[in-house]
């Protein structure tokens, strides 16, 4: 529990996805509007379904305005999944079913993006709770129990669904393959019932049925430009280089998995040659788990870190079978590190508030305040460059994004840009940040449209702000 709410509030809101996530919670809490997700009151922004979103908004309404606030959904997601490996590890490392959490709970890796607003933290909780209930499946004796079990897998597919879209059924490939390829035909599940199918398709697409309705064109944009495109192309600009993966995912594993990986390597290399079993089951189902997914990640052309954090569960119960009759935990030097490695965990989540980010939007705001009232204004727009989104939680402005010219097949992707004539023309109390070099440009359209300037131009961490007021009636 300290592990995960130590120092969750401790840090500001880093851009761009922190900002992002909690910007659509607090705008859905502003409006009351908690099907459209949306970075600003007039631009919707679909690229993530809802349920991260709700999480954030609900943790604000509940806990109050505060990036401890933000974080909590993910400290307590982070909680349960640790429970849930228990549960697991019950299954499948009956020896010491405790060591799997334990692994899983002080590795870097899991604790460390509990810390980060993003879906993966809220995405690996729903894998693991469909993974947990097919495991509890397999292990039933009662066929009622198995169905209840099953029922309870769909469901938390179609919760990981409405978390991430397709990413969140990726466990179910290694699940379907090991019961069809490993399992014995009298000791298969039947896991396609219609019911439990039919509940998963009605959970799973209710927010896109809904906003589908409402906007047609959406089912082009999910069907290629969230799906599609993030598998096949490059669109996204998401390290989607052939060896992309190799710099993305490789280290993340790797560091993930500390302190605890060097630790299982070593055991696994002193094994003698003649006590190596042959792979069982549990095993195979491991390895399906963990390898299945991460073929994929490796394919798919749209790469960041944290798209692996639910592989961190087959990680922790592979390296805790390795362990679990390897090692005196009762000694004196595995107390001293069961000790010290929490210490270590805390010092590295509180090292974050103490380092100069150029992208920590808490700063941004403070730098803000000081150079401007930011009462004089109604939104702020960035112009030509990355916007602050975090700006909405902390100043209570709306915050938009402004091109000199907008390429058609960006507007159907994010829907939150426009260009910049536009932007002026209905801009009423504007306050709007651009790279210095854009500001003759600026002044330019902004005579073009016969707008009269305010303001004096400032330097505001490495940008440029000018400040307009419509010349209408507005």
């Amino acid at each position: 529990m300290i592990l995960a709410f130590g120092f969750q509030g401790s840090r500001g809101l880093f851009e761009t996805d922190e900002g992002r996530y909690t910007a659509v919670a607090v705008n859905m809490l502003t409006s009351e509007n908690y099907i459209t997700p949306s970075l600003h009151v007039d631009h919707p922004h679909y690229t993530k379904p809802p349920v991260t979103y709700w999480a954030i908004a609900a943790s604000i309404a509940t806990f109050g305005h505060s990036e401890w606030a933000v974080r909590i959904p993910f400290a307590i997601a982070f909680v349960v999944t640790g429970f849930l490996v228990y549960g697991i590890g019950y299954y499948l490392t009956p020896t010491n079913a405790w060591l799997p959490a334990v692994i899983y709970s002080t590795s870097l890796g899991p604790v460390l993006a509990a810390n980060v607003v993003s879906t993966d933290t809220l995405l690996a909780l729903w894998e693991t709770l469909a993974v947990f209930a097919f495991v509890a499946a397999w292990h039933a004796n009662r066929t009622t129990i198995r169905d209840r079990y099953c029922l309870l897998m769909w469901l938390s597919f179609g919760a990981a669904f409405l978390t991430k879209g397709p990413p969140g059924l990726l466990p179910l490939l290694s699940i379907v393959s090991f019961n069809y390829l490993f399992l014995h035909r009298h000791k298969r599940l039947p896991i396609f019932k219609p019911a439990h199918v039919i509940a998963f398709l009605a959970l799973a697409s209710s927010w896109y049925v809904i906003v589908i309705a409402r906007e047609p064109a959406l089912w082009r944009y999910f069907a290629g430009y969230e799906f599609v495109d993030r598998i096949f192309s490059t669109r996204h600009n998401r390290n989607g280089e052939w060896y992309g993966a190799l710099y993305v995912y490789v280290p993340v594993l790797l560091v993930g998995t500390l302190p605890w990986l060097p630790v299982a390597v070593a055991k696994l290399r002193r094994r003698k040659r003649h006590s190596v079993r042959r792979t069982d089951l549990t095993s195979y189902f491991l390895l399906l788990w963990l390898f299945l997914p991460l073929s994929i990640f490796f394919l798919a052309r749209s790469r960041l870190p944290l798209y692996v954090l639910p592989l961190f569960v087959p990680l922790s119960i592979l390296m805790a079978r390795i362990l679990q009759r390897r090692l005196e935990f009762s000694s004196r030097a595995w107390r001293t590190f069961i000790v010290i490695l929490p210490a270590v965990i805390l010092a590295l989540k509180a090292y974050p508030a103490h380092i100069d980010y150029n992208k920590d939007a808490r700063a941004m705001a403070h730098a803000i305040n000081l150079a401007f009232d930011v009462n004089d204004y109604d939104e702020i727009v960035f112009y030509e460059t990355t916007p602050f989104y975090g700006l909405v939680f902390y100043l209570d402005k709306g915050v938009e994004i402004v091109r000199r010219e907008i390429n058609e097949s960006e507007v159907a992707g994010l829907y939150e840009t426009q260009s910049l004539a536009d932007s002026i023309r209905h801009s009423v109390r504007t306050l709007y940040l651009m790279p210095p070099g854009t500001a003759p440009e600026f002044q330019a359209t902004l005579q073009a449209v016969e707008h009269q300037s305010l303001g004096t131009i400032a330097n505001v961490r490495h940008l440029v702000a000018a400040t307009i007021e419509s010349g209408g009636d507005e």
